[in-house]
């Protein structure tokens, strides 16, 4: 039975039980109230598409990976118990951001700005070589949308397309 690594590790999947396409998957609720607002921020403001739902969630594409949010109000959820405590609203996570590249950051700020957004950064380029932009989702999620720029390759070359 062929077999393949999962995530790089020793850890193998056999490749006859389930098709592994590595998708990756940021799930989060939307505190009660907030649900709409937050799919509008999602489809308007960052343009994403969105490929699926179900009652209560909604499944936006974003690269290679999805973005789903459920709605905070609905009780009716497994999930609920595995995410939240009894009683307790989402609370976007504390040191970490969601990283989305895009093909050119500036006109994505500039089109973010017309859309109403407010950036928490503005445009900058950084020493790796990435230029980027933050800005919060409703829920106080910290998005940053980032392009490459020339001349970055050395700096990740283990990340590099075709490497």
């Amino acid at each position: 039975m062929p077999s393949r690594p999962l995530l790089g590790h020793d850890i193998r999947v056999s490749a006859d039980l389930a098709p592994f396409i590595g998708e990756f998957r940021f799930v989060f609720f939307a505190p009660p109230g907030s649900y709409e607002e937050t799919l509008d921020f999602y489809e308007r403001v960052l343009e994403l598409p969105v490929v699926g739902g179900f009652p209560g969630g909604t499944y936006l594409q974003s690269g290679t990976g999805v973005i789903e949010v459920i709605d905070g109000g609905t009780q009716h959820d497994e999930l609920r118990p595995i995410l939240l405590r009894e009683g307790e609203h989402y609370r976007p996570p504390r040191g970490g951001f969601l990283l989305i590249e895009v093909p050119d950051v500036d006109a994505c700020g500039e089109s973010l700005r017309n859309r109403g957004a407010t950036l928490l950064q503005e445009v900058r380029d950084w020493p790796w070589r990435f230029r980027d932009l933050k800005l919060a989702d409703p829920c106080g999620n910290i998005i940053c949308l980032f392009s490459r720029l020339p001349g970055w390759e050395p700096f990740h070359a283990e990340h590099a397309p075709g490497t």
